[in-house]
């Protein structure tokens, strides 16, 4: 797959997924993302030097795993026009 793609829906949701990833914040339990344990993040924080990331407690490697193999459902919409995708968009909301 390539290309660009848009997010209709569930954009907040990306968000924070990311940021937990570029530890901008803890777990309830005060446990940092260990970006040492994910090779893309690693090279954005030392490479692009796109984010900080925060000292404290990490969680551990089986942890990251479980965070990683997480699925997320997406739903790709391939031609769709301005209009069908505002359909879409607005279907979910209600």
């Amino acid at each position: 797959m390539g290309g660009e793609y848009e997010v209709i829906d569930g954009l907040q949701r990306l968000h924070t997924i990311t940021s937990f990833i570029e530890t901008a914040f803890a777990t309830l339990d005060d446990k940092y993302f260990d970006v040492a344990q994910f090779v893309t993040a690693k090279n954005r924080a030392e490479e692009d030097d796109a984010f900080s990331v925060a000292v404290g407690k990490t969680l551990a490697s089986r942890e990251v795993g479980a965070f990683l193999d997480y699925s997320i459902s997406v739903s790709v919409m391939r031609g769709a026009t301005d209009a069908e995708i505002d359909d879409v968009f607005a279907r979910i909301n209600t």
